[in-house]
């Protein structure tokens, strides 16, 4: 399987969560495992210190004629939530 990401530049996205500066990332893979042709492309909108924001990811899976899947997904941050502080232990 050959597998290709590609640098898309930096975007300002909305999605639920708020508005985020982010780099969008298109990763493609296409070959042969065993008996199954696979071929994929998804792209994903990553933020400085939140990480993913939105993302597709679109699948075609074949295997002779008894196997066939095409898998559609999209997703998009609906809210972000702080970490908690690490407790510290005194001397």
């Amino acid at each position: 399987v050959s597998c290709t990401w590609t640098d898309m530049g930096t975007h300002k996205v909305t999605v639920p969560a708020g508005t985020f500066e982010a780099k969008l990332i298109r990763v493609s893979y296409k070959g042969n495992v065993g008996p199954a042709s696979v071929q994929a492309r998804k792209y994903m909108f990553l933020a400085e210190d939140v990480g993913p924001v939105a993302f597709t990811d679109v699948r075609e899976i074949s295997a002779f004629f008894f196997y066939h899947n095409d898998t559609d997904h999209a997703g998009v941050l609906r809210k972000v939530q702080k970490k908690k502080q690490a407790a510290t232990v005194g001397n």
